[in-house]
């Protein structure tokens, strides 16, 4: 979703999936215009079911998700 970045950028030493969300570069009057909520509940269940496939798939005892916060205010609330 382009109002929503986020990514897979690598995995850990670990062999943990490492998963990138750029909170800060968030649209969220975008987001909830351009989606109904139920569009939105089932796209974060399909995130969440993409992490943990990822998680079995490199054998991992779990993910690294990192949370970029730069330019997050008060307007994304």
């Amino acid at each position: 979703i382009e109002y929503w970045p986020h990514t897979f950028i690598g995995k850990a030493k670990t062999g943990a999936p490492i998963f990138l969300e750029r909170m800060g570069a968030v649209d969220p009057k975008g987001v909830l215009k351009a989606f109904p909520k139920d569009v939105l509940i089932s796209y974060h269940i399909y995130t969440m079911e993409k992490i943990e496939k990822a998680v079995q798939e490199l054998h991992a005892d779990g993910f690294i998700f990192v949370q970029d916060l730069l330019q997050l205010g008060w307007g994304h609330y």
